[in-house]
């Protein structure tokens, strides 16, 4: 289908509202799920949105290298990511391709970008998922109630890493009352082919 005025202005809102998303920690897009495909099937997890480049068609979120998030991307790259904009009654999909970046140009930059408190995120000493007597951080116990230094920080550049996606569908629903609404948008290799579909 030839996108429509209308069409294409959803398109560039679904970008508008992911890059809000990603730069305002208190917006409901700033923490979509994630679903991933692990030996037991989907698997679903709310990640921080890290990144929007509505041109590349990239999202990308952190994650600690030894989660099993990582490995699942590893070996089987489809993904997909769910957003809920509450306030506009949104619902937002997005499919694609991811990759994992680790101790490469990409991670690092991003490591620089990312704040001490959130670096403590990756500085457990067992890996994410392991079995402990008690609850427990994992945290070094001198972390456990601060904020790391930016030299304690880099303990945890080891375990740190990105997933970026290359977004090859998108898919819009607004809720109403008067009756939904529902757009796809799939990548053709050149641009976004859109299309209402029955929601």
């Amino acid at each position: 289908m030839t996108m429509t005025t209308e069409l294409e202005n959803i398109l560039t809102e679904i970008w508008a509202t992911l890059q809000q998303g990603m730069t305002d920690s208190r917006d409901a897009c700033h923490t979509p799920a994630l679903a991933t495909l692990s030996e037991r099937g989907p698997a679903l997890r709310t990640v921080v949105l890290r990144q929007v480049q509505s041109e590349s068609r990239i999202l990308a979120c952190h994650a600690d290298v030894r989660t099993a998030k990582i490995a699942e991307v590893q070996q089987s790259p489809a993904v997909s990511w769910l957003f809920y904009a509450p306030e506009r009654k949104i619902q937002i999909r997005a499919e694609g391709s991811a990759m994992v970046h680790h101790q490469d140009a990409v991670a690092l930059a991003a490591w620089e970008r990312t704040n001490l408190s959130s670096r403590r995120a990756y500085c457990t000493l067992a890996a994410p998922g392991s079995v402990s007597e008690i609850p427990a951080s994992g945290l070094p116990p001198e972390l456990n109630d601060r904020v790391p230094t930016q030299a304690e920080s880099e303990i945890g550049w080891p375990n740190f890493a990105v997933i970026l996606c290359t977004i090859t569908r998108l898919e819009w629903l607004y809720l109403s009352a008067k009756g939904h609404r529902r757009a796809r948008f799939d990548w053709n290799g050149d641009n976004f082919e859109a299309n209402w579909i029955i929601p």
